[in-house]
C-alpha cells in the first residue's frame, strides 16, 4: 500500500501493554502508524479498531534479524513518504533470584538478554541506517527504571535493560542530528498483564497512557531539540 502522509511512525511492539497506548496517542496526534510485533493475528485484531488509512500492518519478529531487515524493505517500498518516527516498545520481563537454580538463571538470562537488548538493539540499529537514508527522524526506546535501579528478583531483566540503554546512548551519540534517539525509562506501568501483580498500587503506577503521551510529545519536537533521556518515578514499591 502506498501512503503519502506526511507524518508516519512505525511502533514495534504496537499489540503490547504500553504500545497500544502509543498507537493511539500517535494517531490523535496525526500519524499514520505502521503496527508491528511478532502475531499477525493481534495486529489484525488491533489494527480493527482504527480506520484503515491510520495504520499498516507489517508482522516482524526482533529475535530474528531477517525479519527486522525485511520489516524496513517492506516500509521503503510502501510509502511515498518515508517513516520519520520509530518507537521500539518490545521487551519481555521475568523474575530472577539468587533462590533460582543456576539452569533458571542461564536460562532467564539468555531470554532477557534477546528479548530486551539483542532485539531492540537489532531494530534501532536498521532504524537508524533507514532514518539516515531518508531524511533523518527519531527512534523512542521503552525501556525501565530497572536500567539504573537495584531491583529486587531482577538479576536477568535489569542487567538487560541497562544493557539497551547503553546501546541506546551509544547510538544518540553516533548519529548527531540525522536522528534523534530518546530513551525513555519509566517505573512500573499498570499493563493489563500488571494489573492483578500491583493489586491496590496500581492506581499508583504509571499509567500506559502517560507513556503514549510522553511519545506523542517528543514526536513533535521540531528537528533541533533532542531529548535523550525522560524518567517517569511512581510511588510504587514493587
Amino acid at each position: 500500500m502506498k501512503t503519502d502522509n506526511i507524518k508516519n511512525a512505525l511502533v514495534i511492539g504496537a499489540t503490547g501493554g504500553v504500545g497500544k497506548d502509543i498507537v493511539l496517542k500517535l494517531i490523535e496526534a496525526g500519524f499514520h502508524v505502521v503496527l508491528s510485533a511478532r502475531n499477525k493475528e493481534k495486529l489484525t485484531v488491533f489494527a480493527d479498531s482504527f480506520s484503515k488509512d491510520c495504520v499498516t500492518i507489517i508482522a516482524a519478529d526482533l529475535s530474528e534479524s531477517e525479519s527486522i531487515d525485511n520489516l524496513f524493505s517492506e516500509i521503503e517500498s510502501s510509502f511515498t513518504n518515508p517513516i520519520n518516527l520509530v518507537v521500539v516498545a518490545a521487551g519481555g520481563h521475568v523474575a530472577t533470584s539468587l533462590d533460582d537454580s543456576f539452569e533458571k538463571f542461564v536460562e532467564d538470562t539468555n531470554s532477557m538478554v534477546a528479548q530486551n537488548l539483542v532485539g531492540p538493539a537489532m531494530a534501532m540499529f536498521r532504524a537508524t541506517k533507514y532514518l539516515k537514508e531518508n531524511r533523518g527522524g527519531r527512534i523512542i526506546n521503552i525501556s525501565s527504571h530497572a536500567a539504573y535501579k537495584v531491583l529486587e528478583n531482577n538479576m536477568a531483566y535489569a542487567p538487560a535493560k541497562s544493557g539497551i540503554s547503553s546501546f541506546v546512548e551509544q547510538l544518540s551519540a553516533a548519529t548527531g542530528e540525522i536522528v534523534h534517539v530518546t530513551d525513555i525509562q519509566p517505573a512500573v506501568i499498570n499493563t493489563e498483564s500488571m494489573t492483578a501483580n500491583l493489586g491496590d498500587q496500581a492506581e499508583k503506577a504509571i499509567q500506559p497512557a502517560t507513556i503514549g503521551d510522553m511519545v506523542a510529545m517528543v514526536a513533535e519536537l521540531d528537528k533541533h531539540t533532542n531529548i535523550p533521556l525522560l524518567r517517569v518515578d511512581a510511588d510504587v514499591v514493587f
